[in-house]
């Protein structure tokens, strides 16, 4: 075989596997339509009918929402990332909740040949998971020089229940981007390569852009590993320059993507949380939510006492204990104040949400435990390297026999009769044409500007509704005073209160100075909640008022056009 061809078998093959398990995992969304069905996870499953659910499903239409417009905000005005547009009249509306922005990145080339946001985020889901496995398998071939001990790495670590069980929050344990920075960081230091220290710039500022959860677990993940290749390369290829580029890269991307969020004000104060959910370290045991798995850990484990030699053949030195290391460290750092018993009062991360900005907005710290599995993925495909590199002439019927191992513990394809660790609900979250036509009319009337949706409500409807009217966003473009996020901007009560009043004076005209051009009353069916009535009576009462215009009214929606200047006084 050609040295070309023979250096492209590998990553072809890579592809090809990832893309058949990527048809294994997500085949039966693409069955049930990826333009309008999105997956949640198994606690929705578990929860259906219920207030858990609603928040699940809604939290899916957000995400589906929030992906295309990122997508659309990236390429046309990137310096208003954040001015998102719902939660109106709020300014810097995305710091109220996960930014997605890398998710959004990804998305431009859906987006664009699409149009359609439920298919782009669908289509995003699935690149994101190929480009895990990719990841992976690029540092694990690169460090050992078998490309079947990275496949199987891959799919250990793109595949596993740890990642796809919660698929309903898919950015939140997107560490893709930390693999590549092992992978550049590791190549930039050894070699000082211009195209290396681009690589590693970039793969660190899609972290950023990630979610602050996987970016966390990677500051503690691979410190060890950093301060190892420090005193193993001394500086000696990477030149002060490159380092400093590296650096001004990562500094002007944490203050584009995290800047926004130091000083937001909520409706009760500053971002801050006053429960946290953490991973004890009982959560890595078998049938718990963070286990990694047999297969990970006989490979990960037998990987610690291998030589070097035939786990890293490709680099210098041995970077096992310093990854092990590392993921020891996040491990109790996830832990919080559930380290150890009662009487042994350590709490490593209560320690660094002492000095460290932002620790104390994060509510689910037990996601922080996909640092121990990414090491252990990456263990777990060096020790498979070992094996192959000792088996001789039977290195490729062994290497496919790990990659086929590798497949089973993390796929189980229901197509094949097993049954998976993990379920997923799958749910149709496509608009209702009726409101498509509806703020089509306003369109074509010439009506624009922010829109006022009524009513403005609180709980699991309030979710359900408002992401909801926030996925609309990507149809007709328009602000919307429907609000979703981890948390709520100032000023939503005093927001309600004026929509309750929308027939007064004093109302329409501080409603027209936060920037409101109209409102839209969402009513329900005749008789269907003695609670609704008070709607249908503001409704009635709309009809008539000055300063309010009737543009366009069906049996479930009503907008009206808010004209300051006629009402008496003006």
């Amino acid at each position: 075989m050609r040295p070309a061809l023979q250096r492209a078998a590998g990553p072809v093959a890579a592809i090809a596997v990832f893309a058949l398990a990527s048809i294994a995992v997500f085949g039966e969304l693409w069955e049930r339509g990826a333009d309008h069905t999105v997956a949640s996870s198994e606690s929705a499953l578990r929860a259906r009918g219920t207030g858990a659910e609603l928040v699940k499903i809604a939290d899916v239409r957000f995400e589906a929402w929030l992906v295309s417009r990122n997508a659309r905000a990236l390429t046309t005005a990137p310096h208003r990332l954040f001015d998102a547009p719902h939660c109106a009249p709020s300014e810097n509306a995305l710091a109220f909740g996960i930014p997605m922005i890398t998710m959004g990145a990804l998305a431009i080339p859906s987006w664009y040949a699409s149009g359609n946001p439920i298919l782009t985020y669908n289509s995003t889901l699935v690149l994101l998971t190929g480009i895990a496995a990719f990841a992976m398998y690029l540092l694990v071939a690169s460090w050992t020089g078998v490309p079947a001990a990275g496949i199987a790495a891959g799919l250990l670590f793109a595949f596993h229940p740890i990642r796809l069980s919660d698929i309903t929050h898919p950015s939140v344990w997107d560490a893709s981007w930390t693999v590549f920075a092992l992978f550049f960081a590791e190549r930039l230091l050894a070699k000082g390569r211009w195209r290396d220290a681009i690589g590693l710039a970039a793969a660190i500022a899609l972290q950023i852009g990630a979610s602050f959860y996987p970016l966390l677990a990677a500051v503690f993940t691979a410190a060890p590993f950093g301060l190892w290749l420090l005193l193993r390369d001394r500086l000696r290829s990477a030149s002060p320059l490159q380092l400093g580029f590296v650096l001004a890269m990562t500094g002007a991307a944490a203050a584009f993507v995290l800047g926004p969020y130091l000083g937001v004000e909520t409706d009760t104060g500053p971002m801050q949380r006053d429960r946290f959910a953490f991973a004890p370290l009982r959560q890595y045991l078998p049938g718990k939510r963070l286990f990694p798995g047999v297969a990970v850990l006989a490979l990960a484990g037998v990987a610690l006492l291998a030589g070097r030699a035939r786990t890293c053949a490709r680099i210098v030195g041995d970077p096992r204990g310093p990854l092990l290391a590392g993921a020891v460290l996040v491990a109790l750092v996830a832990a919080g104040p559930k380290l150890g018993p009662e009487w042994l009062p350590v709490d490593l991360y209560g320690f660094f949400s002492g000095f460290l900005p932002g620790l104390d907005a994060v509510r689910g710290v037990f996601r922080l435990g996909q640092g121990p599995h990414l090491v252990l993925s990456l263990l777990a495909g060096l020790r498979a390297a070992a094996l192959i590199r000792a088996s001789g002439r039977a290195a490729p019927v062994l290497g496919a026999v790990l990659v086929l191992v590798a497949g089973f513990d993390v796929l189980r394809a229901p197509a094949a009769g097993l049954h998976r660790t993990y379920a997923w609900s799958y749910e149709s979250i496509a608009p209702d044409p009726e409101a498509l036509a509806f703020f089509g009319e306003l369109e074509r009337q010439g009506n624009d500007g922010p829109i006022l949706e009524l009513p403005l409500r609180s709980g699991p409807s309030r979710v359900r509704i408002s992401t909801r009217r926030i996925l609309l966003n990507a149809y007709h473009g328009r602000r919307t005073s429907a609000c979703f996020g981890s948390y709520r901007p100032p000023g939503r009560a005093r927001l309600a209160a004026l929509g309750r009043r929308l027939t007064e004076p004093e109302s329409i005209r501080e409603l027209a100075e936060l920037g409101f051009t109209t409102a839209v009353l969402e009513l329900p069916p005749e008789r269907r909640h003695q609670k609704e009535a008070p709607l249908r009576r503001l409704d009635r009462e709309a009809r008539d008022a000055s300063g309010l215009a009737p543009i366009h009214r069906t049996e479930r929606r009503s907008a009206y056009a808010l004209r300051p200047e006629d009402l008496p006084g003006e």
